[in-house]
Formats: C-alpha cells, sequence, structure tokens
C-alpha cells in the first residue's frame, strides 16, 4: 500500500492582460528526474513586479524564476533552507541587475517573491519583500511565524529574506498572496469561502467578487492580485503491483447483488481495478487461498506509519465483519461454480489466516523499513565523521606543524571516530573504520609498521626447534633450546649455523641465558651456572646452585659480572669473576626492592641497572640504590611487556612487548620515541640491537629476524 500528499490546488489572478508596468505571476515547478525532486521536493513560486517605467515584465519574472531554480535544484546535498534563501537572493539580485542596466532607478521597483517547497508532508516557506503567506487549520487562518507548528522567522545576514519550515496536516489550506491579494481578500474573507465551499468553487466565487469591486485602488492594482491556494490530503491507495485474489461465486457476480458487493469491496480497499478471475470448480463453503502482497511506501516519519497501521486495521475488520457474512450467505445457499486464481481449499479459516498474515506481513515491512532507514542515517551519518577525521589526518601530515599541532589534529580526529560507536555499521563501513583508526592510531601515537628481514629460521635445519633466549658475542647470537638441550650459534655475516648439545645432569635444565667476553653462561634452577666456551665447545658448572636465589626471572651479564634478578626475594644478585670461578652472591640492592621488584619480568645493564615490571614500569638502580626514572608519553600503554634490552653506550631502551607485535623505544631520559611493529610478528620471545643501534633482531618462534632503525 502506497501513502501520498494529495494536493488540491487553484489559482486566483485579479487581470489576465499583461501589463508593461505590474504583474503577478503563478509558478508550479518540479525538476526533470525524480532524485532531485525526492531531495528537494517540488517549488511553487509566486512573484510580483512593479514599476514605474513600462518593462517586458513576463520576461524578468520567467528569467528571475529561472536564477531560482538553478540556485536551489543545483546542488542536492545542500540543506533546503539554505539553498532556497540562496536561490531567492539570486533572483532578486538579477532583477535589480537587469533593472540597473535599462538606466532605471531601483526605488522605482517593487519586486516580491514567496516560495513555497513540499518536501513529503515539510513545508519550507521563503519570502521576500511584502508578499504574506496564510495558514488555514482546523478553523483558525494565521499568517506564517505566528502558527503553531511553524519555525519562527529567520533574518538571513541581509535582513531580507525570511525563511519558515513546518508540517503540513492532513485538510490543511495554504494561500499564498501578494499585498494586493490580502488587501482585496480579508483574512475572515478567506476563511469564510474556503470552509463553506469546495476548493475550486471557493476561489471562483472569491474570482467573481473581485470583478465586480470597481474601487479605483483595485482597479489601479489588479494586475498584481494574485494568490495560489493548496489544500491538502493523505491517501492510500494500492501500488501498481498490488492486487487482491477476491473469493467470488460466478452466480454471486452475475446476481443483481454483484454491484454492490464490488462496490463495498472498492471502499474498503480503494481498488483500482480487480484482480482477473479465472474459473474452476469447488464444492461447499467459503473457499480461498489467496494472499495479498503488500509494498509499503511509509511515507515521512513515524506518524506516516501510525496512520497507515490504523487504517489497515480499520478496514480488516470491516471486511470481516460487513462483507465475509452476506458472502458467505450466499455461497451457501448457490453452491456455485467458483472463481479463484489459485484453487480452493474449502476452509472457511482461510480467511482468518489471511487477516492474520496481513498484520504479520506489515509488521515486518514495518520493521524490515524503519531498520533499513535506521542504517541509512547511521551509513550519512559516519560518512559524514568519517571525512572530517580523513580531514584531521591529512592535515596532521604536514611538515610545518609542530608535535603539539600534529597531535591535536590527529586527537580531534580520533574524537571525531568516537562518535561511530552507536551507529549500526554495515560490514564495509565497519572495515573502513577499523584501518581509519588504526592509521591515527599510528600517527598519535608514533607506530611505524616496519618490514623484516629473516636472518635464518632454525626450522630449515631442526623441525622441533623451540629456542627461548636470545643474545649475541663477537658477530654470533646464541640461543638457547631448553627443550631440545640444544644451544645454537649463528654467524650474523656466513650465517653458518652450529648446535652443541649439553648434558642435562650435569648442566642441569637451563632456562635463562647470558653472554660476555668470557663466554656464553646459562642459568638452570636445578644445578646452577654453567659456562660454554667456543673455543672447547664444551660446558662446566661454575656456579652452584643456591638456594637464597629464590624465583629467578631473569639472568644477564655486564662486562664480566653476572646478575640473577629475584623477584621473591625482591633483590639482584651479583656474581664477580675471580681467578678460579666465581664469587659468592652480592647482594646488589642495598635494602629489598620491595613491592616494585616483586613485579619485575627482565632486567638489562648499562652501568646502572633497569628492571622491567610486568605492568610495563621500569625501575633504575645505580650504585644499590633506586633513582628517580619512569617512562613517559607512551599512551598506547603496554600490553604484555617481558623483555628489556640497552647497553652502555647506547642513547635509547628497547622493551619487548607481543601483544602489540614490535618493541616500543625510549630515550634514556625515559621519554617514549616510537613503536616499531609488524603484524606478522607472533609469538616473540626476545631480542638484541647491534652496538651501533642500526639493526633490531628479534626472535619468534624458530625464526630470527632483522629490522632497520635508521
Amino acid at each position: 500500500m502506497k501513502k501520498s500528499l494529495g494536493i488540491n490546488l487553484a489559482e486566483l489572478k485579479g487581470g489576465e492582460e499583461e501589463s508593461e508596468q505590474a504583474l503577478a505571476k503563478i509558478y508550479i515547478e518540479k525538476p526533470p528526474d525524480e532524485e532531485t525532486l525526492r531531495l528537494k521536493g517540488k517549488l511553487y513560486a509566486l512573484i510580483s513586479l512593479a514599476s514605474a517605467d513600462s518593462l517586458k515584465l513576463k520576461d524578468f519574472l520567467d528569467k528571475a524564476l529561472e536564477e531560482l531554480k538553478i540556485e536551489y535544484y543545483g546542488d542536492t546535498q545542500d540543506n533546503v533552507l539554505k539553498s532556497l534563501e540562496r536561490g531567492i537572493k539570486k533572483a532578486y539580485f538579477y532583477v535589480q541587475a537587469e533593472i540597473q542596466a535599462k538606466g532605471i532607478l531601483t526605488e522605482g521597483v517593487d519586486f516580491n517573491i514567496v516560495v513555497a517547497i513540499l518536501w513529503g508532508n515539510v513545508l519550507y516557506l521563503g519570502q521576500l519583500g511584502l508578499t504574506k503567506v496564510a495558514i488555514l487549520r482546523e478553523g483558525n487562518l494565521k499568517f506564517i511565524g505566528e502558527t503553531e507548528g511553524f519555525s519562527k522567522d529567520i533574518k538571513s545576514e541581509t535582513s531580507r529574506v525570511r525563511l519558515s519550515s513546518g508540517l503540513i496536516h492532513e485538510k490543511d489550506f495554504l494561500i499564498l498572496g501578494t499585498t494586493q491579494f490580502w488587501e482585496a481578500f480579508p483574512p475572515e474573507s478567506i476563511k469564510t469561502y474556503l470552509l463553506g465551499y469546495p476548493l475550486g468553487q471557493a476561489v471562483k466565487l472569491l474570482t467573481e467578487k473581485l470583478g465586480k469591486d470597481q474601487s479605483q485602488a483595485l482597479v489601479k492594482n489588479r494586475a498584481l492580485v494574485a494568490g495560489l491556494f493548496l489544500n491538502f490530503e493523505f491517501k492510500i491507495f494500492p501500488t501498481q503491483e498490488e492486487s487482491l485474489s477476491i473469493i467470488t461465486p460466478e452466480r454471486l457476480l452475475q446476481s443483481p447483488s454483484r454491484a454492490n458487493v464490488l462496490t463495498k469491496l472498492k471502499s474498503l480497499f480503494s481498488l483500482k481495478k480487480v484482480a482477473e478471475l479465472v474459473p474452476v470448480k469447488a464444492g461447499k463453503g467459503l473457499l480461498s487461498s489467496a494472499s495479498l502482497p503488500l509494498k509499503a511506501n511509509l511515507g515521512k516519519g513515524a506518524a506516516v506509519l501510525r496512520d497507515k497501521a490504523r487504517w489497515l486495521k480499520q478496514r480488516l475488520m470491516r471486511f470481516l465483519v460487513i462483507v465475509l457474512p452476506s458472502l458467505k450467505e450466499r455461497m451457501q445457499e448457490e453452491e456455485p461454480e467458483v472463481y479463484l486464481k489459485k484453487p480452493a481449499t474449502g476452509n472457511p479459516r482461510s480467511f482468518l489466516l489471511l487477516a492474520f498474515l496481513l498484520i504479520v506481513i506489515l509488521a515486518v515491512s514495518l520493521f524490515v523499513t524503519l531498520k533499513n532507514k535506521g542504517r541509512a542515517q547511521d551509513h550519512q551519518k559516519f560518512q559524514t565523521l568519517v571525512t572530517k577525521a580523513q580531514e584531521n589526518l591529512k592535515e596532521s601530515q604536514r611538515v610545518s606543524l609542530s608535535e603539539t599541532e600534529k597531535k591535536n589534529k590527529l586527537e580531534e580526529a580520533q574524537s571525531l571516530l568516537s562518535g561511530t560507536s552507536s551507529l549500526n555499521l554495515n560490514q564495509e563501513d565497519g572495515e573502513q573504520l577499523k584501518e581509519l583508526k588504526t592509521e591515527i592510531e599510528k600517527g598519535l601515537y608514533k607506530v611505524f609498521s616496519v618490514q623484516e628481514e629473516v636472518v635464518f629460521d632454525l626450522s630449515s635445519i631442526d623441525k622441533n626447534a623451540a629456542p627461548t633466549g636470545l643474545s649475541e658475542n663477537e658477530g654470533k647470537l646464541y640461543l638457547l633450546d631448553r627443550i631440545k638441550a640444544n644451544l645454537y650459534q649463528v654467524d650474523l655475516v656466513s650465517k653458518k649455523t652450529e648446535s652443541f648439545s649439553f648434558n642435562q645432569e650435569e648442566v642441569g635444565k637451563p632456562t635463562l641465558l647470558a653472554v660476555n667476553p668470557q663466554g656464553v653462561f646459562l642459568l638452570s634452577l636445578d644445578r646452577g651456572v654453567s659456562k660454554f666456551s667456543p673455543q672447547t665447545n664444551g660446558f662446566a658448572l661454575v656456579i652452584e646452585k643456591d638456594d637464597a636465589w629464590g624465583e629467578v626471572a631473569d639472568f644477564d651479564s655486564f662486562y664480566s659480572n653476572l646478575y640473577l634478578l629475584s623477584p621473591s626475594q625482591e633483590q639482584i644478585f651479583k656474581y664477580v669473576p675471580l681467578e678460579a670461578g666465581f664469587s659468592n652472591h652480592l647482594q646488589f640492592l642495598n635494602e629489598p626492592g620491595g613491592a616494585d621488584l616483586q613485579k619485575g619480568v627482565a632486567l638489562t645493564i648499562d652501568g646502572s641497572v633497569y628492571v622491567l615490571a610486568a605492568d610495563g614500569q621500569v625501575f633504575k638502580y645505580a650504585a644499590g640504590k633506586r633513582q628517580d626514572f619512569s617512562l613517559k608519553g607512551f599512551d598506547l600503554g603496554f600490553k604484555k611487556p617481558s623483555r628489556i634490552f640497552t647497553q652502555t653506550d647506547f642513547k635509547e631502551i628497547y622493551i619487548l612487548d607481543s601483544e602489540h607485535k614490535g618493541v616500543a623505544i625510549f630515550d634514556k631520559d625515559g621519554n617514549y620515541v616510537k613503536l616499531v611493529q609488524n603484524d606478522g610478528w607472533n609469538n616473540l620471545l626476545d631480542l638484541w640491537v647491534d652496538a651501533k643501534e642500526e639493526n633490531l633482531y628479534l626472535l619468534s618462534q624458530t625464526k630470527i629476524s632483522k629490522v632497520g632503525l635508521k
């Protein structure tokens, strides 16, 4: 079913003859294409022009209207009131310019225009000059601006164009009139005629009354008397595609009551035509397998939807209560042939089923339409927010902007996208939003996607390799595989790889690795610290297990000293090399590190000791004391930090975060520099940076990857 705004229209003109000094014209225009009509509506205009000099006024008015239409319909995406205001101004300035071009003073010219735009049941008005628009609603006639439900006049920046808008109600009358029209017909007179007669007859009587009025003022200005009357009513009718299969016995169709039955059906359903009937045989009873497909054009707004539901309910009840009993009686008496589109089922309850199906179809159509409308509105809002966010992102990439200005632009873009959280987005919009958010975050949080170079993959020599630690000495990378009880050595120049097995009965089950010029050291909680000598390719226990260690989270070397991080003991244990082996454990901290050290997961040393906590905090210790140090500016925050690395001559500190799939970099004062990441970095285990801070090496599962840092 389709619901549309019906308009009854009538025009009143004071004089049919064209004058060269005064003229008023009525125009009714619509764009040539349906899409523009859907977006900008239909245009009704009343324009008047009076001049002390003789002019071809019709040409002036026609051209002024063309200027207005071009400006109004030119941009279908622009706001209706704004484009209407510009169109009226353009028409006005055209007339002014043409009159001045003819050497006529504009002070002697009176130009007035009123334009009504109807878009569904929404009315937009633009007025310039002394024209007036009135609305007759529920017996009250008031000029627009004084009427409840319409926005009050809005002055433009030139204080010449007045704009109004509001909703049209059923049975409203809208009257557009020149000043001379309202002088000839007072509002009460207009009201009396419109309420007392049909619109066409009322305007005819007003025209006759105007012709009899021979007052001097009216005779002089008769050509300027003009009015346009619009009367509104909402009509509901089936679309061309809709049809209703009607169950009607042949003899009933031929009986004297046939016309009455069809008349009732037409009044109930406003049918333009009854479906073609095909004869089939059937038995007794009221038979049907008919259905009524609905295609709902729901109009504008929730009010229209409620009206339609109410209308259909009323018609169904009348059909079930009034028409069906009459049909059933006749059919039971005559046992006729039945004319159907489809074979009859012989079940009288089918009509109740039909009614139920109609209601279900209506409910579903209402739901789907509202849902689709909501999605369309959400999509439009989404595109607006995304466009503005993209503009801010592009602006932030200008080289001339300071870091603060760039950050402000990116934060503004991010704030705009937060407005999409309440929108119902389709899959394509969701993917676009995800990509844009990622791009903004990378700019805001200094995230750099980098390409990796795979230096070596241990799975090429051992498919079951499971390395867990990575370190370097003299151009060779060392990897500990505690599952396979192997130590791997990879030459960075030749890419040659060697594997050294150790005896777990002698070395234990090492979990941590540290390297210094003296050799490679493996820490096992069940045996102690063992040393691998590259010269002999052998392993030897150099520090026996010490119960004082407790739980050891990390193990590192600085020059020839060894350091063990023990969160459970809130201490860092230090071992100093002696002529034969190492000293007993020394406590590096003057006093236990407390709760901070209990969260420690890794350490690195550049003369000071840096301890990385599980929550991403870094604590710095020097000469056994906690220093004033903290990380700053990493707004993304850590997710799963696990390793930290720096050296004496380094300018920066490197922290591995497997959840971020990258490495966060800070300067030695703790200021955030950037985050380098790669979406392919899954299960990052350890890192190492070369002496010049030019290359970053990462251990991910069995791969050793290299990334350039400069």
